[in-house]
């Protein structure tokens, strides 16, 4: 059996469904855009707490280091297992096997869930081993970072629910609900970052309960989302969810691994910096976190491309997806020098 073929014992929905969008008429930038913002708001979470952390660069450092080993560990994890969904997803809708797309998201969660244990494990040994090198080294940025991972844990499993809910959506081309909620989520971040780092003594701690409150919201919003488009694939929960994880997990590795690997090499580079002193160390992940904006823009483009190939590739017309792969790489091309003309003029 295909990767990407129905599984057996389930035949196309006899439902009469509403019309879906389909990616032969669906432009690539408005397949993108949605995709691309929900990937950047996490990146700017981030920032407003870096904003209203204006106390001192070891918290900011702290802060900043927590940020990246909780998106090595958790965060880009669970979205780069998530690119499979969306590509499974656009294939079933074709095929009209609405039914086996609430299959596909029930599995899904299963899968990140139990991923999302197995993170929090090694996320609590790290945090709990700087707590104990703090002890012996006196470090404050050591401590900001053990105390940041640690109270992260329900903010990972927020966004778990929340990243393969959205996926579901959107690769359903319901795409506005989860950028909307995104949206809000930002505008009450800030204030609730604001109250948390900058007025409360809690520092770093203040800024992963911001974070908390953030995501469990986005997800609780999200679990209220019921559009009348998705009734054919939203199902009771089905014993079938729990076969073939393997399955899962091998769309993963062939299709979400090379962006994890991406997102992980740029992640790298900021902690090959941690040797700088503090005010440099400072300054290099303020700019590594408004860098991450750039590279959150192509890992939407790169998702929102493929699920619109795997649509046209499940239709077998291979010349268009062809032709949408030749576009979407000339798009990345121009929005590359783009970016690099825009920073190139900003830093004169």
């Amino acid at each position: 059996m295909s990767l990407f073929e129905p599984e057996p014992n389930i035949s196309p929905s006899s439902q009469r469904v509403p019309a879906y969008e389909s990616a032969v008429d669906t432009p690539l930038l408005l397949e993108v855009i949605p995709t691309t913002v929900c990937m950047l708001v996490n990146t700017i979470l981030i920032l407003i707490n870096v904003y209203h952390n204006k106390r001192s660069e070891h918290q900011l450092i702290g802060m900043g280091l927590g940020t990246i080993f909780s998106n090595i560990i958790g965060y880009l994890l669970i979205s780069s297992l998530n690119i499979g969904l969306a590509c499974e997803i656009s294939r079933a809708r074709e095929k009209k096997m609405y039914r086996i797309i609430g299959i596909y998201y029930q599995r899904a969660l299963v899968v990140n869930f139990i991923a999302c244990i197995l993170i929090i494990t090694p996320l609590l040994y790290i945090s709990n081993k700087i707590l104990a090198w703090n002890e012996l080294s006196d470090n404050k940025v050591i401590e900001a970072i053990g105390k940041y991972l640690f109270q992260l844990v329900p903010s990972i499993y927020a966004f778990t629910f929340f990243d393969t809910t959205r996926v579901y959506l959107q690769s359903q081309y319901i795409r506005i609900p989860p950028m909307l909620i995104l949206l809000i989520s930002m505008f009450f971040h800030y204030f609730i970052s604001g109250l948390l780092v900058g007025r409360s003594d809690m520092e770093s701690m203040g800024a992963a309960w911001a974070k908390n409150f953030t995501d469990v919201g986005c997800a609780i919003a999200i679990y209220m989302v019921r559009p009348e488009v998705v009734k054919p694939s939203w199902i009771e929960w089905n014993m079938q969810c729990l076969t073939n994880l393997r399955r899962h997990l091998k769309l993963f590795v062939i299709i979400g691994l090379t962006s994890y690997l991406q997102a992980l090499m740029f992640l790298i580079l900021i902690v090959l910096g941690s040797s700088l002193s503090h005010l440099d160390l400072a300054a290099h992940i303020s700019l590594a976190n408004w860098t991450q904006i750039f590279l959150m823009i192509f890992l939407g483009l790169k998702q929102g491309l493929l699920t619109q190939l795997y649509e046209l590739i499940a239709k077998n017309m291979r010349t268009d997806a062809k032709n949408r792969a030749i576009y979407g790489i000339k798009l990345t091309l121009g929005l590359a020098l783009l970016i690099d003309l825009i920073l190139i003029v900003y830093k004169k």
